[in-house]
């Protein structure tokens, strides 16, 4: 089996404004709901706009998304919201 060298560069920084060069990376990883935490759908268009361009031709681009509950769960843990409040604006559907 031959094995390959295989460069990973680990970045992290705003996704609406990427300071890389235009098709200079193969494979573009978001994780962590990082689509799902932008609000704006506008600021949401843009990290797929700025991972567009610096994707090489035929380049892939691999997210996770999380939804409203998974979101919600760190919400809780994370912050000291008002959770009865909260969940009485959630709608579902």
């Amino acid at each position: 089996m031959q094995k390959e060298k295989v460069k990973i560069k680990i970045t992290q920084g705003n996704a609406t404004r990427i300071n890389r060069e235009d098709k200079s990376y193969d494979i573009i990883l978001l994780f962590g709901d990082s689509i799902g935490s932008i609000l704006d759908p506008k600021d949401k268009q843009k990290v797929f706009d700025e991972c567009y361009r610096i994707l090489k031709d035929y380049g892939i681009l691999i997210t996770t998304l999380g939804n409203r509950y998974s979101s919600l769960g760190w919400a809780i843990r994370h912050s000291d919201i008002n959770v009865e409040k909260f969940m009485n604006n959630i709608t579902v559907g």
